[in-house]
């Protein structure tokens, strides 16, 4: 994770949407050890956490790709993982493709 682009895209939001230095570490944190524990099922529920506006879909994922590119090229598995993500991204629109209820 590229920490600086991260502090970056976080000075260019609102002060609504951002949130303090401590509460980002456990936020980061969090999401770290979900990826760890399992891979699969945090990226299958990935269409759950989405907004349910296409344009803020979007431009979650512009944010991604930026955090990504400020790293360099991906290496293949990178690449693969992007190309998966950006799927799940692209999917069907969120108020469609699944029930916030559950």
């Amino acid at each position: 994770m590229d920490l600086a682009a991260l502090k970056q895209i976080s000075a260019e939001l609102t002060a609504a949407k951002r949130v303090g230095p401590a509460q980002f570490k456990e936020i980061v944190r969090e999401q770290y050890l979900i990826l760890l524990m399992d891979p699969e099922r945090a990226i299958a529920a990935l269409p759950k956490l989405l907004p349910d506006n296409r344009r803020q879909c979007d431009e979650a994922l512009a944010l991604v790709r930026r955090v990504l590119a400020a790293r360099g090229a991906l290496p293949e598995e990178g690449r693969r993982r992007l190309q998966r993500i950006e799927a799940i991204f692209a999917g069907p629109p969120p108020e469609v493709g699944r029930d916030k209820a559950a």
